[in-house]
């Protein structure tokens, strides 16, 4: 894995992911090993420099919700600091080795139920922490959580995250912004809505995902037979038919169309199946008085960024689904505080590029062991060129001429079944360490379903099963 020099001390590894910003790479420290993941958004791109004021207004949510103890477990993607040089801006963020959640799901099968309940049980706390904050999320998916090392679930990417408590006041959600199969039906509706039952949604959608590898719907909506059937009580049929019943019954309540009907976080947390599954000590590194997730209000501060900054046109990484019109509500119980108010700890020397809070990690010399858990990898029994033949004539094979070469990487850029475009780059990796000749071929997501680039990966992997070698996967 070739590594490229980022400022003094700290080389960028791979890409872990892209989105409509900008790319998130893994920096390593050359002397301790350290990881760290850096958001790099370039300002020099039109569409970039036009959401200024929705990439800082997400800096600045991530440092307010990162405001604990490091020695404590945090359910959110911790950010370390935030930088600028000239126009492009670097945000760093906790490194998670774990990978993505979508990975963990098969396609058509989902996981074992007793793996969905611990992530689901950690989502909830994630989401409670947050709106205990006053912050709403607002794309909730399996693309938006990450693993750690210890296989604890944390979210990530608030690119569409606003505020929606202002001095205990709450203010009303105006703004259709999301995507589709996760999104409530009342964020499709064009009126104000509650921002916590939206959220609580989307994380039953997907709940449904983990457990039964696939969404239950394009979009909730009249105009969607899926959905309208569960409107009218029809689960005899898959998704719901792989799905045990005491999820579904707790699933019948989160996915009620009325968000009025929708059970609250705490009557939630003691539905039996919630009740039983893991709790918060269970996967805390400390006691739970690490940060109150009920109770009184976090202590008042002025908000940096007007609440008319919620502008309709950021997006989350990979772009998401946001409806341009005039939004009123989402104007409302505007502050008249000023950007230029905004700060956030910035290193002076190239040195203190992130904060102490980084936790060292042992020191690595093989960069293999620095790749991001996935799934979606393979070895392949010959060199890198040989491996590029292949893969290009198994890609050809499923996608036709949709995919362009760049040394040893393959960029593969389809639409899914819903005909929504879809994104995904191959990468071949040299084993120099081994004695016999053999490359991994890692898969990586850049745009678009996770379960459905999956399904794109298997019938990749299963066409040129007959070169691929059984190997314990980095």
């Amino acid at each position: 894995m070739p590594l490229t020099p980022f400022v003094d001390g700290w080389d960028f590894a791979e890409t872990l992911g892209e989105g409509a910003y900008g790319e998130v790479k893994l920096a390593i420290n050359r002397k301790t090993k350290q990881p760290v993941a850096v958001k790099v958004i370039d300002g020099n791109k039109p569409h970039v420099a036009a959401a200024k004021s929705d990439i800082r207004k997400e800096a600045y949510i991530l440092t307010l919700l990162s405001e604990v103890k490091r020695d404590f477990y945090l359910p959110i993607v911790r950010s370390y600091g935030h930088r600028e040089d000239g126009n492009v801006q670097f945000i760093f963020l906790e490194f998670m080795s774990g990978g993505e959640l979508f990975d963990r799901i098969e396609p058509g099968e989902g996981m074992p139920e007793s793996r969905a309940q611990r992530y689901f049980c950690q989502l909830l706390h994630g989401v409670e922490y947050i709106h205990h904050r006053g912050i709403t999320h607002r794309d909730l998916k399996p693309e938006n959580l990450l693993l750690d090392a210890n296989d604890n679930l944390k979210i990530t990417d608030f690119g569409l995250a606003t505020l929606f408590m202002n001095d205990g006041a709450e203010r009303m959600m105006g703004r259709s912004c999301g995507t589709p199969p996760y999104i409530a039906p009342e964020v499709l509706r064009g009126r104000p809505y509650h921002a916590r039952p939206s959220d609580l949604w989307s994380c039953g959608i997907v709940l449904v995902a983990m457990l039964s590898g696939e969404v239950p719907w394009d979009e909730p909506s009249t105009v969607c037979a899926e959905y309208l059937a569960w409107c009218d009580k029809k689960t005899t049929g898959p998704p719901w038919s792989r799905i045990s019943i005491e999820p579904l019954g707790l699933l019948r309540k989160m996915l009620k169309p009325s968000a009025d009907k929708r059970p609250k976080m705490s009557k939630l947390k003691e539905v039996k199946w919630v009740a039983q599954g893991p709790q918060w000590s269970s996967f805390m590194r400390a006691p739970s008085a690490a940060f109150p997730v009920s109770g009184s209000p976090p202590a008042k501060r002025k908000p940096v960024y007007a609440a008319a900054a919620d502008s309709l046109v950021s997006a989350s990484q990979p772009l998401p689904m946001s409806r341009d019109k005039d939004d009123p509500a989402e104007g409302e119980d505007q502050d008249d505080g000023s950007i230029s108010n905004f700060f956030l700890s910035q290193p002076l020397y190239p040195d203190q590029m992130v904060c102490s809070q980084v936790m060292a990690t042992q020191e690595c010399s093989n960069p293999l062991q620095q790749l991001v858990r996935r799934l979606t990898r393979f070895w392949m029994s010959c060199n890198a060129e040989e491996a590029v033949e292949r893969l290009s004539e198994a890609l050809k094979k499923q996608h036709g001429p949709m995919f362009s070469q760049h040394g040893n990487d393959l960029t593969v850029s389809v639409q899914d079944r819903r005909r929504k475009g879809l994104i995904y780059k191959v990468r071949i990796i040299d084993s120099a360490e081994s004695a016999e000749q053999r490359v991994l071929i890692d898969f990586r997501l850049s745009k678009g379903d996770g379960i459905e680039f999956k399904m794109f990966y298997q019938k990749i992997r299963d066409k040129c099963k007959q070169f691929i070698v059984s190997l314990p996967l980095p």
